[in-house]
């Protein structure tokens, strides 16, 4: 108690006409949460209530821990579509840039179009081309040759002939 008497206490303006405590928290935090609250609630229904509030972060208190609940999925949501207007361009800005463009790199609106490389067939899938050897060619063409082979006749056999006669 002596912590939470440290904190300033907020009037929420519902004097007059009381309202449940959980719709007076509902209250202040509508309007996107101007004052930057976080809420600590073990209130189921204000809980949920507070998840489709986006820009609410949630405390709840299990086993004597005080736990920060994970963004919801209306909070993921608006973070995109912040994040998207943060990087997106006016239209100023785009006007500007394709003028730049234009002036840089002229009026061409179609890029132009390479023709594309006529290419070989691949060198590894080829058989490779056999050498034939070059024949020196003369003005004349040389007859062949032929010469006519005459039987040897073994030495001893003439005189052994002569001998029957």
């Amino acid at each position: 108690m002596l912590i939470v008497k440290q904190f300033l206490v907020r009037k929420c303006g519902h004097e007059k006409n009381p309202l449940p405590a959980s719709d007076c928290l509902l209250s202040m935090t509508e309007n996107g949460n101007p004052d930057h609250y976080i809420l600590a609630t073990q209130d189921r229904e204000l809980s949920e209530k507070v998840r489709l509030i986006p820009g609410i972060p949630l405390l709840y208190i299990s086993h004597n821990a005080i736990n920060l609940e994970k963004p919801s999925v209306v909070n993921k949501e608006t973070i995109q579509v912040k994040m998207q207007e943060k990087l997106k361009s006016s239209d100023y800005q785009n006007a500007v840039l394709n003028k730049l463009k234009r002036e840089i790199f002229g009026n061409d609106d179609e890029p132009k179009r390479k023709k594309k490389k006529i290419k070989g067939p691949n060198p590894l899938s080829c058989k490779k081309k056999k050498e034939r050897p070059v024949a020196p060619q003369n003005e004349k063409t040389k007859k062949r040759k032929r010469h006519k082979r005459s039987k040897n006749k073994e030495v001893h056999v003439p005189p052994l002939l002569s001998c029957l006669e």
